[in-house]
Order: C-alpha cells, then structure tokens, then sequence
C-alpha cells in the first residue's frame, strides 16, 4: 500500500497496479480487497488505483457525507492521477462517484456505476443465516480472488464496513444528489447482478432515467459484488466500456451472461 496525504491534511491509502489510461476503483463496504483477482487483471491494459476512502482502513479525513468523501477523492486524483480517469465506483462507494461526478466533471472521464446503493430501498432477501452466507451473498459461490481470504482479511471487511454504516447512512436517501444526477456529463455505465439480494437491482432505474448519457447491462445470476462474483465478464465490460468510449452502444436492458 501507498499512502498520500493531501493539501487539506487527509492520508489516504492506496494500491496501485500495472500501467495505461488510470482506472480509480472506489470501494464499497468493505473497503479494499487486496486478494481480489480483477485488480491484476484490470491491470494488464490499465493503471488501477485503489484508494481506501477516508474512514476505511489507514485512510483518514472527516467526511460526514458522500460529497465529502468526493471532495477528498477529487484531490486525490488532483494529487496522484494528474488528470481524468475512468471512475469505478462500486455499492457503497456509489454515492461519493457521482458526485465527483457532479462536482468535478474534469476529473471523470467516463463512469462506472457497480450496483450502486446511493438510492436503495431494503433487500427483499431474508436476513443471512450466518457468515458463510453473507458471504456467498456479497461474493457468490465462485469468488475470483488471487488466493483465499484470510480470517484477518473477513475482519477488516466488517470493521470497515460497520465502522462507517452510520456515519455514511443518509436520512433522505441522498434526496440532494438524486436532483443533481442530471449534471453528470460523463459517458456512465451501470452494472448490476441479476442475483444481487443486496441491492435490489431495481434500483438501478433511477440512474438510466436521470443521467443523460448512461446505459446499462445485467449479468445473469451474478451476486452482489460483481468485480468478485462475476470477475470475467467485469473486467471485460468494463475494459470495452473505458476502450470504446461513445462507441460503446448497448440496449437498455441488454444482459450478459
């Protein structure tokens, strides 16, 4: 891990990977896997950047919202990007991509919305049975990592993401950022899983509807965490969506298995 700290004092960690155009992924809940495969992956035609938001891990800043956390985002990607990047922004990390976004529009090249839980009402889903079952909902039956994860890593997992729950949960359900959806001008790509009892993905109306230039795509059967659960056809999405730009056209409800 690399570590930065920004002119209005937060340190944020990183991880960074391979070499091209820059790919920013922000996590989501549980913050950054450093055993998930599509990283290394993504990293064969990319730079990818990991950073930790300010909360998560070593990361720190006081953020008491999402716009908060794209505003320290923003001058990390002033402080180590230099320019646009592609912007992955996955479930929890969904709120604080669009509004970098919104807010700086030079910084995103294009965006890449991965079952975004800015605007989620409750699962449907009945409640886990245990662990092992959150985990095969978050992850799948068949998670792509580069090797298992630890009983270190399954804790740093849940203090991530019961450490920052509250301090991120919004009241009205980011009833400011729903308004300000249509100012996003970069080309957007929203993901989703099929299988996602999660967020329902459902949800993922409200972005096709308010932002100008987005499309979407479902992956057959796929949990929750589509850069985990269902590596392959992330990485090949994603990588045709940033490579092809404006020439990348698929239907509405397009679904790739």
């Amino acid at each position: 891990m690399s570590v930065v700290t920004l002119p209005g004092g937060a340190h944020i960690e990183y991880r960074e990977l391979g070499a091209g155009p820059p790919v920013v992924y922000f996590h989501g809940a549980g913050g950054v896997f450093r055993n998930a495969a599509f990283m290394p992956a993504l990293a064969q035609r990319f730079r990818v950047l990991a950073p930790s938001r300010p909360g998560y891990d070593g990361s720190t800043g006081e953020c008491g919202s999402a716009r908060d956390e794209a505003e320290v985002m923003a001058e990390f990607l002033r402080a180590v990007v230099d320019g646009p990047a592609h912007v992955i922004a996955e479930s929890a990390g969904g709120a604080a991509g669009c509004w970098l976004a919104v807010l700086e529009p030079s910084l995103v090249q294009s965006l890449i919305l991965v079952a975004p839980a800015a605007f989620a009402g409750p699962s449907h889903a009945p409640p886990p049975s245990s662990p092992e079952a959150m985990e095969v909902r978050l992850f799948g039956k068949s998670p792509a990592w580069t090797e298992p994860p630890t009983e270190a890593d399954r804790a740093a997992r849940q203090h991530n993401a019961s450490a920052n729950a509250a301090r991120l949960r919004s009241a009205d359900r980011n009833a400011d950022l729903l308004e300000r959806l249509p100012e996003i001008a970069s080309p957007t790509l929203v993901l989703w899983g099929t299988g996602d009892e999660v967020v329902p993905p459902e949800s993922g109306q409200v972005y096709l509807r308010r932002i100008p230039n987005s499309y979407r795509i479902l992956i057959y059967g796929a949990a929750h965490s589509l850069p985990v659960a269902a590596c392959h056809q992330f990485v090949a999405l994603t990588t045709d969506f940033i490579e092809r730009g404006d020439r990348f056209v698929v239907a509405e409800s397009g679904v790739a298995e």
